[in-house]
């Protein structure tokens, strides 16, 4: 009885601070207001473009999700945390036209390299950004775009195909019908 009373009340201070931990993290990701989000699921990558309140502004974002970590060849899902953030701008008509520009990028011939500004961190982005590369690519019949960075020798990589990119920017143009207010 005695080592139930124990195994009980580990259990319920686990208990506490897992659910202390929960309401310190959503506090973080309290600001971020989700606009839309297409996928996850087996086969797609999570994109998210949500918008942040600050400094009597509101910055937008899109989230092309986490980021594998490996060489050209070999590239494997390490880092859960962490994700690849694009500022859109300050307005949902910037940010309109920054997703029809990286939507242009697909159209690119295959093996086009361009940059983006971009932020890799954990949970929400940061004030501080970095060149990103995006790599125009085709596969059998279908386009895709790749967000990538070097950092310490390893590439860390994000791939979006067309198709999620399309069903992202035609939530949006829903959104931005639904909410005629938001500028």
């Amino acid at each position: 009885m005695k080592y139930l009373k124990q195994t009980i009340t580990i259990l319920l201070l686990a208990v506490m601070s897992l659910t202390t931990s929960v309401q310190a993290m959503s506090s973080l990701l309290f600001s971020r207001n989700t606009l839309v989000e297409v996928g996850p699921d087996e086969e797609t990558t999570s994109l998210e473009v949500f918008s942040i309140p600050q400094e009597g502004e509101t910055l937008y974002y899109l989230s092309v999700g986490q980021m594998a970590i490996g060489n050209r060849i070999i590239q494997v899902y390490a880092d859960p945390v962490s994700e690849l953030f694009i500022p859109l701008g300050t307005s949902l008509d910037e940010a309109m036209k920054t997703l029809e520009t990286l939507y242009d990028f697909f159209k690119m011939p295959k093996g086009s390299v361009n940059e983006v500004l971009g932020c890799l961190n954990p949970l929400q982005p940061k004030e501080d950004t970095e060149f990103v590369k995006v790599y125009s690519g085709k596969q059998l019949f279908s386009r895709y775009v790749e967000f990538t960075i070097e950092r310490d020798k390893y590439l860390r990589v994000a791939q979006i195909s067309k198709g999620e990119f399309r069903n992202l920017m035609s939530s949006m143009k829903i959104y931005r019908k639904l909410h005629p207010k938001e500028k």
